[in-house]
């Protein structure tokens, strides 16, 4: 993500929800490129604070592993796929974006609501608190009732259980949650010089290290 790409996306939701007569606030993390200097109309930009990312930031909560897990799991059905049809198993950005937009469309709102619940942004209301069922098939449906850290749903198992069967060498002996977890810990955004700078010294202030002195007293 770069600053010129966010500021232009700022912009084309700011018109849509203009156009909408709506209002939204959206809620970001300290990344570089989110810090635009903008005049927004119908959106407001309100920032976690540093270092509470994961612990606030509702995507953290399920929202990215389960579209994550339905990505695989449709990233595993085109290898099955082309390895039945002797085809390439190599797979281009158009089709990756592809999958992932499926993804992201068959996430159902309870995911989306119990992130928020669970990163204590919100409290669910009586008329929350029974999500409507997921579509029968759903690859993200067992993960709405409880979004732990390790939960897979039982589609993408089996999934990769017939991958291994046919090529295990495709997964090289990855088990599911590494796999599903591959791309954890990847670095997305550039770090300023500025971030550095500040992070280096509130590191090493000299006047906070400094042990203080007691008084001299006069005889």
């Amino acid at each position: 993500m770069t600053r010129p790409i966010f500021s232009s996306w700022l912009q084309s939701l700011d018109a849509d929800m203009r156009k909408a007569n709506r209002s939204v606030c959206l809620l970001l993390d300290n990344c570089s490129a989110h810090h635009v200097d903008m005049q927004l109309r119908n959106v407001r930009l309100a920032f976690f604070p540093p270092n509470c990312t994961s612990v606030l930031q509702p995507l953290d909560h399920g929202v990215i592993r389960s579209v994550k897990c339905a990505y695989r799991e449709r990233l595993i059905q085109r290898l099955l796929l082309n390895i039945c049809m002797k085809h390439p198993t190599d797979e281009d950005l158009f089709r990756a974006l592809e999958m992932i937009t499926a993804a992201w469309i068959v996430t159902s709102p309870a995911v989306i609501t119990n992130s928020f619940t669970q990163a204590s942004l919100v409290t669910l209301q009586a008329s929350c608190t029974d999500p409507a069922e997921p579509k029968e098939g759903s690859p993200v449906g067992a993960l709405d009732d409880g979004i732990g850290d390790r939960a897979v749903p039982p589609s993408l198992t089996s999934a990769r259980g017939e991958l291994c069967a046919m090529a295990n060498e495709i997964l090289d002996g990855l088990s599911i949650h590494e796999f599903v977890c591959a791309d954890e810990g990847i670095v997305v955004h550039k770090v300023t010089d500025e971030a550095i700078v500040s992070s280096v010294c509130k590191a090493a202030d000299p006047d906070e290290q400094r042990p203080e002195q007691p008084e001299k007293t006069s005889p």
